[in-house]
């Protein structure tokens, strides 16, 4: 069993490491339990915007509450949350033996809870972090205490940048909080292996624990299973029916990254958006930010983008907005907006992962909706994104699409092979094509199947995985 402590309760555990000048004490004084605090602070992070205040170009403002959320208590089944005041002693000693953990769980962009002067600049305001916002007695314990350690828990997000695990380890060294005590989770795959060459990278020796927690497949796992349970089925696509189809691909776009943006323009420049479901919204706020890049698009150091920015200007000029099940794209979110129309109405999937970037390894809800939805798929991702599938259980697509594109470490060849396998397969005779998705039904009926029996399995995996990290922990070796 692992005991996580908590500052504070109100009905249920409060978030840990919270800038608490986000309440005010009207809401507190209104508050009867968390959920109300939870919906005024999102009013406050409603207001949340990319430009700061000074309209310094590139600068962004953080929100209110800097990066943290509500304890996730769903994730281990065999666990306490005890308020700090019923661990320590006067001297913030712990009362006994037992394992603490005092869990911080980051929410958002990496740079809220981590912030440095590269995101925010010298000049801004607030630059503290979530380690800076540690509760005295937190503090101490962690200091003092040899079974009182600190987990930073990042399972909704993959992608960490240097600059900002960079901070984590100056303020783990500016207050005196023992590297070995902390455990840092996340959803990037490969996560050992990230964090070794970091280290090597910037010449780190005292070294953190890191661990892989991926909220995917607790969450997508579990929203699966209840809608193939539901008779609600335009949700969810509940049969790979073998014929001909309305469109040959579907490829799902909300945030314009600029390998998204890359995508589009190369799908542009082989014509193969007009007659395929490929969705997008040049007009949104939050993707006005990302057009940034279209001046010197050309002299992109990641991208090949010669030749494609009259590509993107010509959809931002002539079809600014391309949608097909949700006309509002600024909506959408990962969890509770499915629509089963892209993939009834299509062959195939083309994922546009949230990152292709060498040295990331992350795989998102964007690759698991069509495993959800029974639609065979190829994947705009990270290295190895097919590899660390077929590791958590599921089966790919070969021979019946060359995933050769796995394989290869350079992004850009990597992008260019997907898109080359892409083309093949909508240019297969009509023959081809019923023969191709006759041979990949058994697979994406297997998959489906592995996806929604999945959660009970990966929690399980995943207590164990942690009791195995804690129990290295030099505090007597002790798990109660």
């Amino acid at each position: 069993m692992i005991n996580f402590v908590t500052d504070f309760h109100l009905t249920e555990p409060w978030i840990n490491s919270m800038d608490h000048d986000v309440l005010t004490s009207d809401i507190l004084q209104q508050s009867t339990n968390n959920n109300f605090v939870e919906d005024e602070i999102n009013k406050k992070y409603s207001e949340y915007n990319t430009d700061n205040s000074k309209g310094q170009h590139g600068v962004m403002s953080r929100p209110e509450g800097h990066g943290v959320w509500f304890p996730m208590k769903n994730m281990y089944h065999d666990s306490n949350f005890l308020n700090i005041c019923d661990v320590l002693d006067k001297d913030d000693k712990t009362i006994d033996d037992k394992l603490y953990v005092y869990k911080i769980d980051m929410y958002g962009a990496i740079n809220w809870a981590l912030p440095s002067e590269y995101d925010y600049g010298q000049e801004h305001e607030n630059l503290n972090t979530i380690i800076d916002r540690l509760s005295v007695r937190a503090l101490n314990a962690l200091q003092k205490n040899d079974n009182f350690h600190l987990m930073i828990n990042y399972n909704w997000e993959g992608i960490v940048y240097d600059h900002n695990f960079i901070v984590l380890h100056s303020k783990l060294h500016q207050y005196k909080i023992p590297h070995n005590k902390v455990l840092f989770s996340f959803a990037g795959y490969n996560i050992n292996k990230w964090y070794r060459e970091f280290c090597e990278r910037h010449k780190i020796k005292n070294r953190i624990n890191v661990f892989h927690l991926h909220w995917v497949w607790d969450n997508k796992s579990e929203e699966f299973y209840g809608l193939s349970m539901d008779q609600d089925w335009d949700k969810i696509n509940k049969e790979y029916t073998v014929e001909l189809k309305k469109h040959d691909f579907n490829n799902l776009n909300r945030r314009l990254r600029r390998h998204r943006l890359w995508t589009i323009a190369k799908l542009k420049e082989l014509d193969l958006i007009k007659n395929n479901i490929v969705t997008y919204d040049f007009t949104i706020p939050e993707n006005r930010n990302h057009l940034k890049w279209i001046p010197e698009i050309e002299f992109n150091n990641d991208h090949d983008f010669t030749n494609l920015r009259k590509q993107i200007h010509w959809l931002q000029l002539y079809e600014d907005k391309k949608t097909y099940d949700f006309d509002d794209l600024e909506k959408l979110w990962g969890i509770n907006h499915e629509r089963s129309s892209p993939y009834t109405d299509s062959m195939l999937t083309l994922v546009s992962e949230t990152s292709v970037d060498e040295g990331y390894y992350y795989i998102s809800e964007k690759t698991v909706k069509p495993i959800g939805h029974k639609h065979p798929f190829i994947v705009m991702g990270t290295y190895g994104t097919l590899a660390e599938l077929k590791r958590e259980g599921f089966k790919t697509f070969h021979p019946y699409i060359n995933e050769e594109y796995d394989l290869i470490e350079n992004m850009n060849d990597r992008c260019i092979a997907v898109l080359n396998e892409l083309k093949r397969i909508v240019y297969l005779s009509n023959e081809e094509k019923i023969e191709w998705m006759k041979n990949v039904k058994p697979i994406i009926d297997y998959n489906f199947r592995h996806l929604i029996n999945f959660k009970i399995k990966y929690k399980k995996r995943v207590e164990q995985r942690t009791q195995e990290l804690f129990k290295k922990f030099n505090y007597n070796g002790k798990i109660i």
